[in-house]
């Protein structure tokens, strides 16, 4: 039995995989570097459980509307270190300060980007900061499950199909989640973990060295700039890495991103975790007192667990209550829109290779500078929800659900 009908309708969660009774599922690489359950029908028995666990399929539906905060942390060492406001340091103290333990993304020796578990403050911080990548997760909901048995409170980071499989395969474990909090992404999609190693290999090579320091976001200048930190050696490469050779512009082209994610059912506000987190954009006018060069976090607590945990947090951040208008961004409405050179993308890669498509793209396309170029005025002129609202009717195909 197939776990999917087509790649729209897999974000890679590993459920699947984990609960099938005959092992007979593993997640493998696709051309583009995605991992899709692959079955062995030589041990499948066509049970259905593959199917029945899949949470990327099923519709959320939740009543009202989350609280919602601008939040910035107290300590200024904590902000210098954050991509925004420093909130996931704010809420991971908690639970390490309780003996817990946190599940996040984190860049291994290597700069492959994998969940990671930690136990104390130092491992911890290896998961702040924004990383743009699918990360691997492998065994880690196994791992949360033998935390959770144990007795131990948890706090999972990750994106919102991250969060929604874990907490379905918890579900079909039987596991008691009553110690378990959840923390997602208002997350714009995730590129191809495959392209971004290329990446990396690509400029250890161009520069003859190894990376010894990546960040996604530098806020040296101002946080809004999206600019990266990137040493090969002892030697500063930023400035090529933001302009000629950059990984988030190639990104923000929407070419290498995961196919599910165009057709994500997690773009709203029916979030699947207790907490959610971001940047908090937008706030020229609303919030003029958060706007400076450190950045702010967006939370939106979405459940009795999370308004708890965010009660725990108060005395150590500078917070604000908002509104879904002062906040919103197109990715709590709806997912972007496949672009149509997709294809043309891919097939350059196929025939041409790596070094040709971040060379092409590595500044972005028109599309990603057009945007760039007329995010800030729109914000100015308050005319960023409006324009986001009319993409919607122009460009989105809603995403049709199937229950289980």
């Amino acid at each position: 039995m197939n776990t999917y009908e087509d790649k729209t309708l897999c974000c890679g969660c590993t459920a699947c995989s984990l609960v099938c009774p005959k092992n007979a599922i593993t997640m493998q690489e696709d051309e583009e570097g995605f991992l899709y359950p692959l079955t062995n029908e030589e041990l499948c028995t066509n049970c259905g459980i593959c199917r029945k666990v899949c949470a990327f399929t099923k519709k959320i539906e939740k009543a009202g509307t989350p609280a919602i905060y601008a939040v910035r942390h107290n300590d200024m060492e904590v902000l210098e270190k954050s991509s925004s406001g420093g909130v996931f340091t704010a809420i991971s103290d908690v639970i390490l300060n309780q003996g817990g333990v946190v599940y996040g993304a984190s860049f291994d020796e290597n700069y492959f980007v994998y969940h990671l578990r930690a136990a104390n403050i130092e491992t911890r911080n290896q998961l702040r900061g924004s990383k743009y990548v699918q990360s691997r997760l492998d065994d880690t909901y196994q791992k949360v499950k033998e935390d959770l048995d144990s007795g131990n409170v948890v706090l999972f980071s990750g994106t919102p199909c991250q969060n929604a499989g874990l907490a379905s395969y918890l579900e079909f474990r039987g596991a008691d989640t009553s110690n378990l909090l959840q923390c997602d992404l208002v997350c714009h999609g995730v590129p191809s973990p495959k392209l971004w190693i290329q990446y990396v290999q690509y400029l250890e090579d161009r520069f003859n060295g190894k990376i010894t320091e990546f960040s996604f976001k530098d806020k040296r200048d101002n946080w809004k700039s999206m600019d990266s930190r990137v040493f090969v050696g002892d030697k500063d490469i930023s400035s090529m890495c933001n302009k000629k050779l950059s990984f988030f512009r190639f990104y923000s082209t929407l070419y290498p991103v995961r196919p599910s994610c165009f057709k994500c059912p997690y773009t709203n506000l029916s979030r699947p975790s207790d907490l959610t987190i971001a940047d908090f954009w937008n706030l020229e006018k609303s919030k003029p007192n958060f706007d400076d060069s450190m950045g702010v976090s967006l939370v939106l607590v979405n459940s009795e667990k999370g308004e708890k945990l965010f009660e725990k947090i108060k005395s150590t951040i500078y917070f604000e209550e908002s509104n879904i208008n002062e906040c919103w961004q197109p990715h709590l409405e709806y997912p972007n829109s496949e672009p149509s050179r997709r294809k043309i993308f891919w097939r350059e890669y196929k025939e041409k290779g790596f070094e040709y498509v971040i060379k092409k793209y590595g500044k972005g396309n028109l599309s990603y500078r057009l945007k760039r170029n007329l995010t800030p005025f729109l914000r100015k002129a308050g005319l960023y929800k409006i324009s986001g609202k009319l993409y919607r009717m122009l460009f989105i195909k809603e995403r049709k659900t199937k229950s289980a």
